[in-house]
This record gives structure tokens, C-alpha cells and sequence, in this order.
């Protein structure tokens, strides 16, 4: 059974498709052992996921009014989720969905954040330069988090 998950947040608008397109671009490396997810709703999915995973990364592309394509990583307790009142781009996003879990009493796994600042999430846009610029960076940070060695999997970012 699969205990540990990758899982991207986004939308196919603009810089929110970040969260999807690191999966898309991990899956790619064919790492065993690792449930890759793509969720556009996160509150209701992640509760779900924090009861099936031990340990789970969340990719996801929000503002906290930093400069755009800027990396914010590290675990729920050291990220202030709250410093921006839109810090996703979804109706109940990653904060919310912690934030419901506790209300819940819903243990959490073992997870770690990968955000980055988005600049636009205009509808049917693409990724702006600056978000998907990072993209390799953000899916080495993936592959550090999982412990996996870079002679173990295959580059293929695009």
C-alpha cells in the first residue's frame, strides 16, 4: 500500500497550474512508491488524503505578496498560512483545509509545503514565465523531500 503522496493544487488558470503541472512532470519519472494526485479543490480532497497518507508534499501556487516565481517551503508549522486573506487562488484552499482538519479532530500526516508566488491566474492563460521558470527547482525540492537521488530518476522537465 502506498503511504506517501505528492499532491499539486491548481486550476488550468494562469500561474495556478503549477500545482498540476509538477505532477505531470514527476509522473514522468516513473518513482516507485509515491502517489502523484491533481486536485482543483483542496479542502475536501486533502481531508481525505491527510486519512490515507503518512506523509504527503503539497504543491500549490499562492499569494502571499512576495515577488512572483519566490519559493516558500518548510511544514505546516512554519509557514504562516495566514498571511494573506487570499492565499489560494481556490474558494477553500490548503490553509482552509488544515484549518478544518483540526475543527475535525482529523490527525495529520507527515507534510511538507512547496509554495510558490503567483503573479496571475487569469482564466485559460498560460503559467507566466516567472512561475514556470521555477518549475525545475520546485521539482528538485520534491525529489529532496522524497529522498529519491537525481542517478535514480530520469530529467524530463519541459
Amino acid at each position: 500500500m502506498i503511504r506517501r503522496a505528492v499532491i499539486g493544487v491548481g486550476s488550468s488558470h494562469g500561474d495556478d497550474q503549477l500545482g498540476w503541472y509538477v505532477i505531470e512532470q514527476l509522473q514522468k519519472m516513473n518513482i516507485p512508491d509515491i502517489a502523484f494526485e491533481k486536485v482543483n479543490s483542496p479542502a475536501s480532497t486533502l481531508l481525505q488524503s491527510f486519512q490515507r497518507y503518512d506523509s504527503v508534499i503539497i504543491v500549490d501556487a499562492c499569494d502571499f505578496g512576495r515577488i512572483t516565481g519566490e519559493i516558500i517551503e518548510g511544514s505546516v508549522d512554519q509557514i504562516d498560512l495566514s498571511t494573506s486573506g487570499g492565499l489560494s487562488s481556490h474558494d477553500l484552499g490548503v490553509a482552509e483545509a488544515f484549518l478544518l482538519a483540526k475543527q475535525l479532530g482529523i490527525e495529520l500526516p507527515d507534510i511538507k509545503l512547496l509554495m510558490v508566488q503567483l503573479g496571475q491566474v487569469r482564466p485559460m492563460q498560460s503559467m507566466s514565465d516567472e512561475v514556470h521558470n521555477v518549475v525545475p527547482d520546485v521539482v528538485e525540492k520534491v525529489l529532496h523531500f522524497l529522498q529519491v537521488s537525481q542517478p535514480e530518476v530520469h530529467k524530463c522537465i519541459n
